[in-house]
């Protein structure tokens, strides 16, 4: 547990790609001392865990059913998925610098960029190849992540919606910050719809 903390130290959007942490957390799941909070440090990892086999290992422990009541934790892990993402594409751009890239190569996500012939030349044949893979594996998980989450989140705005009926949902029912929340969270539930 003293490992975990250390790891999550100061809120770090930093990506852990460390696969043993997540079975680590879970044997403290049952304890009755320290079982929730292995819970809560659990969604904190989830967002800066760039490991898609444990983060969904983590997900279906820490929400073995998605319910409404869970939309702030599933918000909360992905706007943190989403800053480490950032971050991860910022370090992609910053090594993509130190590279020789072929003329009118323009993609912001550099040496990440998934299908391009000569950037996946330009790695192997780099001398850092290992630290530029591991920051690609990174970024195609934390895709991955991103798309589970959002399909998560989507789950329980579904449920939100049949439960309540109403095309403003519980909108009308707050007011503030909260309703200006909700607002945000409806236009983006119809844009998903349409997107499907």
């Amino acid at each position: 547990m003293a490992r975990a903390l250390t790891t999550l130290q100061g809120g770090s959007s930093k990506a852990i790609s460390d696969i043993s942490l997540a079975p680590r957390l879970k044997s403290f799941f049952n304890s009755a001392t320290y079982g929730q909070q292995a819970i809560d440090l659990s969604k904190r990892l989830m967002g800066s865990l760039a490991n898609y086999a444990a983060f969904t290992d983590l997900f279906a422990t820490v929400f073995p059913k998605v319910e409404i009541t869970n939309l702030d934790d599933l918000l909360d892990i992905g706007r943190k998925l989403d800053k480490t993402n950032n971050d991860v594409i910022r370090t992609c751009a910053r090594l993509t610098q130190a590279l020789k890239m072929p003329a009118g190569f323009k993609d912001n996500r550099g040496i990440c960029a998934e299908s391009h012939a000569d950037v996946l030349s330009i790695i192997n044949e780099s001398k850092n190849y290992s630290e530029l893979e591991d920051i690609r594996n990174r970024f195609k998980d934390l895709g991955l992540e991103l798309a589970f989450e959002s399909e998560q989140i989507f789950n329980v705005l579904k449920k939100m919606k049949k439960q309540t009926g109403s095309p403003s949902w519980m909108v009308s029912t707050f007011s503030g910050p909260m309703q200006k929340a909700l607002t945000s969270l409806e236009l983006i539930y119809q844009e998903l719809i349409l997107m499907r």
